[in-house]
């Protein structure tokens, strides 16, 4: 979200929680988006969307990290009636993308892909420049990599320690390890579950996920005008 002040700067607030939260299924979506209007309704907005599979896979080694214990069908397929848990829902972007369309108007919302801006960062930050009205400029393109993706051995091993440590996602295990004996029982997991090979995510639910959203995809190409090359 940008907001432009009398003196011509700009102020940039970003964070992945003005979209909702992928754990509770992002079912404050909208109430976030009404909100941010009531409060800056001349605010010029920035989505960023990236390819679902690759979401919802990068979602799951996250929560995992955190402390979820569930293997990657439980987030995908479960239900729950007592509480808020993750939906699929929350991944169709032509929704929210159309909500702040709605809001702001299309010529006050930038909508770019994860994967254009990977692809071709210096062509983001110019289209960015323009979007935001301010003075062209370019930032220095560098190698290093940040909140790098675990494998999925280390994954499979965190899965399985974090019955042993207590989190937001399993505040009451039944026997706590304490940090050291934490960090051993995982790197033996690493090892074990590196020569094993695991695989964390099921074709048959990538290719439901595919078909899943890819109505919601066209619908969003057309708003945006791009054929989002690429996703399903």
């Amino acid at each position: 979200m940008a907001v432009n002040i009398p003196d011509k700067r700009v102020n940039l607030v970003s964070a992945e929680r003005l979209s909702g939260h992928p754990y509770s299924g992002g079912y404050d979506s909208f109430t976030i988006a009404n909100r941010i209007h009531a409060c800056s309704p001349d605010s010029k907005i920035i989505i960023v969307v990236r390819n679902q599979l690759d979401m919802i896979r990068s979602i799951y080694k996250q929560l995992v990290k955190q402390g979820y214990l569930g293997e990657f069908k439980d987030l995908v397929k479960g239900e729950s009636w007592k509480g808020t848990s993750f939906k699929p829902d929350f991944l169709k972007y032509d929704l929210i993308v159309g909500k702040y369309y709605e809001l702001f108007g299309s010529d006050q919302v930038m909508v770019a892909t994860y994967e254009s801006i990977l692809s071709d960062n210096h062509r983001f930050i110019s289209a960015l420049n323009k979007f935001l009205g301010v003075d062209e400029f370019q930032l220095d393109r560098s190698e290093e990599k940040f909140n790098v993706s675990l494998p999925d051995h280390e994954i499979a091993a965190y899965r399985i320690a974090n019955k042993f440590k207590t989190s937001e996602m399993n505040p009451f295990p039944a026997f706590v390890l304490g940090e050291r004996r934490f960090k051993l029982l995982h790197r033996s997991l690493c090892w074990y579950f590196k020569m094993k090979e695991p695989r964390l995510f099921e074709d048959n639910i990538l290719r439901e996920l595919a078909d899943y959203y890819q109505q919601s995809n066209l619908n969003l190409g057309q708003l945006i005008r791009d054929p989002l090359t690429g996703y399903p």
